[in-house]
């Protein structure tokens, strides 16, 4: 895991790191970009992972990078918990 947090700064794309892209989800957080905007985005620090496979054009890929960190942020511990313990019928 610490070799992955050893980075280059790309001109354009963000900062990069043993292959994995850094900090899409918010600090600490990294991701496994595939094509036409497929993700996997790992968050340690909430035990979170976040998998998109759906596809979108290269135009849109902002747009798309900007939901999966408000996914992250949305998916707080506490409303974790709160799912978690959701009655299923």
């Amino acid at each position: 895991m610490r070799a992955h947090r050893t980075y280059q700064q790309t001109a354009d794309q963000g900062r990069y790191g043993a292959h994995w892209w850094l900090d899409i989800a918010g600090p600490g957080s990294f991701s496994a970009n595939g094509y036409e905007g497929q993700f996997i985005v790992v968050v340690p620090q909430r035990d979170l992972v976040l998998v998109r496979l759906g596809k979108s054009r290269a135009e849109v890929q902002d747009r798309v990078k900007q939901w999966l960190r408000e996914v992250a942020e949305w998916l707080s511990p506490d409303r974790l918990k709160r799912i978690s313990q959701t009655k299923r019928f």
